[in-house]
C-alpha cells in the first residue's frame, strides 16, 4: 500500500472503468419473472414471482485506470474561495495560511468544452464533463490564501477534492462554477467582421474553427457560440475565464 507521504510526485488514479473484454460468468440467485406490456403507461412492466431461480450472468469485474493526475507537493487556494477552504477544514485537512501576499510559480488547468448537468443534484449544479490542459504561470496570491501540503494523512482525499477529474471533486460539484461565467461579451455583428479579418491574417484559423465545430457540435450549435470561438482568440477576451483558481506547487519551498 502506498503511504500518503509517497504520493507527492506520483501519478494518482482518480477513477476506474470496467473492461469490456475480460469477464467471468457468475451464478445469480434470483426469482422468476415476466416482462409484460403495461396497458396503463404503455411501458414495460416487470412482474416478479416468489419462485427461486438461478441465473448465469456475465460479470465485467476487471478494473482499468481511467482518470489520473500527477500530484504536486502542495495546492494553493486563493483566499476568496472561503466555501472551499471551510470544506477542507471540515474534512480535517491540514493547511497553512499566507500571512502576506506572495508570488508563487504554479501549474493549473485551463478548461474547454464545459457541459453542465441538465438539472441540479443535491442542491448543486454539477459540472458533467470538460476538457482540460495544463498551464504554468507565476501568480501573486493575496494574504489569507491557504497552502495544502500533499504530504499528510488525508493525501488521497485532497487529491479527489482538488484534482478536477476526481469524480467527486469540488469542481465537479459546482464549487467553482463562477470561473465559467464570461464577464466580457461582444456583439455578433462586431465579431462577424473581426472573425473574417482574423482568418485573412491567419488562414489556418479557419481550419481550426471547422475542426472545433466538427468535434463539438453540441457546444458550437448557434451563431453566438461560433463567433465566441473567435472572440476567445482575441486580446479582448477575459484571460481568467475557464482557468482553475487552485494552483499546483511542484516545489518544496512554500
Amino acid at each position: 500500500m502506498v503511504l500518503s507521504e509517497e504520493l507527492t510526485g506520483k501519478n494518482f488514479i482518480l477513477s476506474y472503468s470496467t473492461s469490456q473484454d475480460d469477464s467471468t460468468t457468475v451464478l445469480f440467485k434470483g426469482v422468476e419473472y415476466d416482462v409484460v406490456h403495461s396497458d396503463l403507461t404503455d411501458g414495460i412492466w416487470v412482474q416478479f414471482s416468489d419462485q427461486p431461480k438461478d441465473y448465469k450472468l456475465v460479470l465485467f469485474d476487471q478494473l482499468i485506470p481511467d482518470k489520473k493526475a500527477l500530484l504536486p507537493n502542495a495546492y494553493i487556494i486563493p483566499v476568496q474561495w472561503q466555501q472551499v477552504i471551510e470544506k477542507l477544514r471540515l474534512h480535517g485537512i491540514q493547511y497553512t495560511i499566507l500571512n502576506e501576499p506572495k508570488e508563487i510559480a504554479i501549474k493549473t488547468y485551463k478548461f474547454s468544452n464545459v457541459a453542465f448537468a441538465r438539472a441540479p443534484f443535491e442542491g448543486r449544479q454539477r459540472v458533467q464533463k470538460f476538457d482540460q490542459e495544463e498551464v504554468s504561470m507565476l501568480q501573486r496570491f493575496p494574504a489569507g490564501s491557504v497552502i495544502v501540503p500533499v504530504n499528510q494523512r488525508s493525501a488521497k482525499i485532497i487529491a479527489h477534492l482538488l484534482e478536477p477529474n476526481g469524480p467527486d471533486s469540488f469542481l465537479r460539484w459546482g464549487f467553482f462554477n463562477t470561473i465559467f461565467e464570461g464577464k466580457e461579451y461582444v456583439e455578433t455583428y462586431v465579431m462577424e467582421k473581426m472573425a473574417r479579418e482574423m482568418i485573412k491574417e491567419n488562414p489556418r484559423l479557419l481550419d481550426e474553427y471547422k475542426q472545433a465545430l466538427k468535434d463539438h457540435p453540441e457546444v458550437y450549435n448557434n451563431q453566438w457560440a461560433k463567433v465566441n470561438w473567435f472572440y476567445q482568440r482575441t486580446a479582448y477576451h477575459d484571460k481568467k475565464k475557464n482557468i482553475y483558481p487552485v494552483g499546483r506547487i511542484f516545489s518544496t519551498e512554500f
